[in-house]
C-alpha cells in the first residue's frame, strides 16, 4: 500500500483506514470474499473505492463496481471515486456513456447497476465490488460471482437479521469478515459522531446496527415486508417531509385496491426554500401534496407558487396502522426509501420493552410515505379548517 509517485511528486494517496488495510491484507492472502460489515459512516465504501483505484494503478486488472440501482451508484460510490481520483484524473480516460474509467496500464473500473442484465450476465472481470450487498438478490449475486476471477468485495449496514450473506458467504473459509464502526473513520466530523452516538439513548437496536455495526433484530421492526415494483397506474398523491440538514423527502404514493405503492421522487438536503418549491412544482404538477405541518410557512409558499399543497394528518400510529393494513410495494430505484423501510423501528427500552412509538431517526422518506398514504383513508380536509385555503 505504498503511495504512487510520478516525477518525484505524490499524485495519488491511499488513505490508510482499518477497512483499507484489512481488506488489502485479505486480498493479498488470496481470500475470495472480502466482506465489510459496518455501522453508519464507518468509511467502508470510501476506503474500498480508494483500494480499488490502488489495485488498478499497481496491476493490470478489470474491476466492476455494482449496486442495486444506478442513481444510488451515482450519488454514492461514483461520487467517492471522482473525489479520490481527482489528483490524477484524466477526462480522456473516462467514458461517461459507459461509466468506465481506463488507466494507462490497461486496467479499468466500470460502474453498473444489477438491473442491467447485459452486465450481470455478460463478460466477467478480475475484481467485483458489491456496494450495499444486502440489497442484492442471492440469484443476482451468484451470476456476478461466477463471472469474477479473483475476489469479491462487499459492504453493507447489517440492518437485516437474516440474509443470504450470513448463510451463504460468512461461514466459508475463503471469506474474510471485517467489521467497522464510525470510530474507525478518523476523518468523520464531530457533529456526525454525536448524531450516531445519540442512538445509544434513542434505541438499542439502531445503536447496535448503525453505531456498533452489529446485526439487528426484527422484533421491533415496523414494516416487516415489502415488494419491489417498476411501474403502476392508479390514484396517487405525494407526501412531503421538510428538512435542511436532514433531507427534504418527496414520495409519490399510489393506491390500487389494497395495495400501496411508494416511489421516492426527491431526497435532498441543504437546499433553499425557493429551490425546494421549484423542484416540487416540477415533479408534482397539479397533483395533491400532503406536507409536514412543522413548517406552515413553506406550505403557504408552495400554495402561493401554484402547488396544490395541504398540511398532512400527522397521526403517527394511525398512519402506520393504515399502511400496514395494505400490501406494500416500494419502487425498485427508491433505494433510500427501501433502506428506511428496513430500519424503521419501534422504540425499545434497555429492558427490552417495545414502545408504541417509532424511533425518530432515518425516517424522512417513511414519514413522507405516511403523509401521502393516510390521505387515502379519510380524504383529509383539515387545510380548510386551518385557513390555508
Amino acid at each position: 500500500m505504498e503511495e504512487l509517485k510520478s516525477s518525484g511528486k505524490t499524485q495519488f494517496r491511499l488513505k490508510k483506514t482499518k477497512v483499507s488495510k484489512e481488506s488489502f491484507k485479505a486480498y493479498n492472502n488470496g481470500k475470495r470474499f472480502i466482506v465489510n460489515q459496518g455501522g453508519s459512516r464507518s468509511g467502508k465504501t470510501y476506503s474500498l473505492i480508494g483500494l480499488l483505484i490502488h489495485f488498478a494503478l499497481t496491476q493490470k486488472v478489470s474491476i466492476s463496481v455494482t449496486s442495486i440501482a444506478f442513481p444510488h451508484l451515482r450519488k454514492g460510490v461514483i461520487r467517492d471515486f471522482m473525489e479520490i481520483i481527482d489528483p490524477i484524473y484524466d477526462p480522456n480516460a473516462h467514458s461517461l456513456t459507459e461509466s468506465l474509467y481506463r488507466f494507462h496500464n490497461g486496467s479499468y473500473i466500470e460502474f453498473f447497476s444489477v438491473d442491467n442484465s447485459l452486465k450481470v450476465r455478460g463478460p466477467g472481470r478480475d475484481i467485483l465490488f458489491i456496494n450495499e450487498a444486502n440489497l442484492i438478490q442471492k440469484e443476482t449475486f451468484e451470476q456476478l460471482n461466477m463471472r469474477t476471477k479473483k475476489a469479491v468485495f462487499m459492504d453493507y449496514n447489517p440492518a437485516d437479521e437474516d440474509h443470504w450473506i450470513y448463510q451463504r458467504i460468512l461461514p466459508l473459509n475463503e471469506t474474510e469478515f471485517i467489521q467497522s464502526t464510525y470510530l474507525d473513520n478518523k476523518f468523520l466530523p464531530e457533529i456526525q459522531k454525536k448524531q450516531i452516538e445519540s442512538l445509544k439513548d434513542a434505541d438499542p437496536n439502531l445503536w447496535r446496527v448503525y453505531g456498533l455495526g452489529e446485526r439487528g433484530t426484527t422484533q421491533n421492526t415496523i414494516y416487516h415486508s415489502f415488494e419491489l415494483y417498476d411501474e403502476v397506474e392508479g390514484d396517487y398523491c405525494y407526501g412531503l417531509d421538510f428538512g435542511f440538514n436532514h433531507p427534504n423527502a418527496l414520495v409519490k404514493v399510489t393506491r390500487v385496491e389494497n395495495n400501496l405503492y411508494a416511489e421516492q421522487m426527491l431526497y435532498q438536503s441543504h437546499i433553499t426554500t425557493s429551490e425546494l418549491i421549484t423542484k416540487v412544482k416540477q415533479i408534482v404538477g397539479n397533483s395533491l401534496v400532503y406536507c409536514d405541518t412543522a413548517r406552515p410557512e413553506i406550505i403557504q409558499d408552495l400554495i402561493l407558487n401554484g402547488v396544490n399543497a395541504y398540511p398532512a394528518n400527522k397521526s403517527v400510529k394511525e398512519g402506520i396502522d393504515f399502511i400496514r393494513s395494505h400490501k406494500i410495494h416500494i419502487h425498485r430505484d427508491s433505494i433510500d426509501l427501501q433502506k428506511e423501510m428496513r430500519s424503521y423501528k419501534w422504540k425499545q427500552k434497555p429492558t427490552g420493552e417495545i414502545l408504541d412509538e417509532p424511533v425518530k431517526m432515518f425516517d424522512d422518506n417513511v414519514d413522507s410515505f405516511r403523509y401521502g398514504a393516510i390521505s387515502f383513508k379519510n380524504q383529509y380536509t383539515a387545510p380548510v379548517l386551518m385557513g390555508f385555503r
